[in-house]
């Protein structure tokens, strides 16, 4: 090492062959001096070519770290948030930005999947159990101001019970084995129906009715 750095040089790195300050090295408590023998920019490339190299190992590997460590990296980043709101606000708004479509296609897969569909089931059922009174006061609200359409929902729900009508269980419209639920193309005529899959029924009518 070169005599005019010894004074002021804090440590040499074995990967770039460069002089550099102690504050440039990662800290390796198994290293005579406590310091990493690599600077922290020799480190970085190398964890680039390494994923590069093996993404599918290193996808894993950080899946599992985050399952983990869940809690913790929360805390950190919420840390990180109240030291400098507007940075992350604003880094959040850019990846927004440049993968609007992106972000809409994932999010219609997921509100489409049997995961989020079954969630959002499970969330309206605590909703009801919760607020059974406001629950039952929307329920008499909209039969009052849908007088026929309950009228034929009840008829069709007795004609099943007494076996009058028998439900359909695959979907006229797309094929699937379901339950399907009745759909009404003239409420005058309460018993003749289409036999639809929730998906097929929802996109029929404008509001979602109540099933049979």
């Amino acid at each position: 090492m070169p005599s005019q750095y010894k004074e002021e040089v804090v440590k040499y790195c074995n990967k770039c062959d460069k002089i550099k300050n102690e504050s440039e090295f990662g800290k390796d408590k198994y290293k005579s001096d406590g310091l990493n023998p690599y600077c922290k920019e020799c480190i970085k490339k190398r964890s680039a070519e390494q994923r590069k190299s093996n993404s599918e190992y290193h996808r894993e590997y950080a899946e599992k770290y985050r399952n983990i460590n869940r809690e913790v990296l929360r805390k950190k980043s919420a840390e990180r948030y109240k030291i400098d709101k507007e940075k992350y606000l604003s880094i959040g708004r850019e990846s927004y930005y440049r993968n609007q479509k992106e972000i809409a296609k994932r999010r219609k897969i997921r509100r489409n999947s049997a995961e989020a569909r079954n969630k959002e089931a499970e969330r309206q059922k605590k909703w009801r159990n919760n607020n059974k009174e406001l629950y039952q006061s929307y329920i008499k609200k909209w039969q009052q101001g849908h007088r026929e359409k309950h009228n034929a929902h009840q008829k069709v729900h007795r004609a099943i019970v007494k076996g009058i009508l028998v439900r359909n269980m695959k979907c006229e419209n797309c094929g699937i084995r379901c339950k399907t639920e009745g759909h009404h193309e003239d409420y005058s005529k309460p018993l003749e129906v289409i036999w639809l899959c929730r998906k097929c029924h929802a996109s029929k009518i404008e509001t979602v009715e109540v099933t049979y």
